[in-house]
């Protein structure tokens, strides 16, 4: 998984990248052809950073799946869950009521979620199929509380 300290220095490499293809300076502030400016050269670089930005997305997310795997697979727990995985990476996504994940957002169950289609590749015992958005929340996961995720608690599995 990729440090914050790393991640910063990612953006900030795209984000000069990006003020360089459009002739600005390393800041992105100073004078140059902004994006209503950009002729088809420019866009074609634009295009080639956002597919970079993507790919260096789908590393992070294969690495922080990888880390989660092997953080749960230390304990006796029961089996991770996709639910769990996002919950983790996204917790903003879901919705966590006494160490168990009651709501997902409906999106990372879409047919086109990169997030499911990654679990599915790695974890093929546990895929999950697309669907669309439910109803009413799914069932809670099992109850656990990952050290991963959430580093100022240790893991239980009840």
């Amino acid at each position: 998984m990729l440090e914050p300290s790393a991640l910063a220095g990612t953006i900030a490499s795209l984000r000069a990248s990006v003020a360089s293809a459009l002739g600005g300076g390393a800041g992105g502030e100073e004078a140059g052809r902004g994006i209503e400016d950009a002729d088809a050269d420019d866009l074609a670089t634009l295009e080639r950073l956002r597919d970079e930005a993507t790919r260096a997305c789908m590393r992070q997310m294969e690495d922080h799946l990888a880390a989660f795997l092997a953080d749960v697979a230390k304990s006796t727990g029961p089996p991770p869950t996709y639910e769990e995985w996002i919950s983790c990476l996204h917790p903003e996504n879901a919705t966590v009521e006494r160490g168990e994940v009651v709501k997902l957002d409906h999106r990372f169950y879409a047919e086109g979620s990169d997030h499911r289609k990654l679990w599915n590749r790695v974890v093929p015992s546990a895929a999950v199929d697309a669907r669309a958005p439910p109803a009413s929340p799914p069932a809670p996961c099992p109850r656990r509380v990952l050290r991963y995720c959430m580093p100022s608690r240790t893991r239980t599995a009840h």
